[in-house]
């Protein structure tokens, strides 16, 4: 499994990449903005980032049922395939459920009613 995190240096750069592009934005996006514009930003963006985490959810979920499938393909047909391919879809397996765990907390968090609740 090492093996093949460490064959994707390019990926993982990236992966920190980004990473490191959405905490710079997300404090600028503090330092910019007063809390009613980012409010207003929140709830405009509610609705795609619905859509966002649903599909998400859809594609981890289809790719999670066409791993096990292709596993099971694989052991009827063919007992001689090597580890690196089981290495593989496990790798991918574990991408997908990551991305289905991200997508749920991401519904879960953008249903939440965006307004102050100062009289409460």
């Amino acid at each position: 499994m090492l093996k093949i995190f460490l064959e994707q240096k390019l990926a993982i750069l990236g992966f920190f990449g980004i990473c490191l592009l959405g905490f710079g934005a997300w404090k600028l996006k503090g330092a910019m903005y007063h809390e009613a514009v980012i409010l207003d930003l929140f709830s405009t963006l509610q609705s795609s980032g619905l859509c966002l985490g649903s599909a998400v959810a859809t594609s981890s979920g289809t790719t999670l049922a066409l791993m096990l499938t292709l596993v099971g393909l694989v052991r009827r047909m063919d007992k001689d395939v090597d580890r690196e391919m089981y290495q593989t879809v496990a790798l991918v397996s574990k991408t997908s459920a990551v991305c289905l765990v991200a997508s749920i907390i991401l519904l879960l968090t953008l249903t939440l009613p965006v307004s102050e609740f100062d009289g409460v």
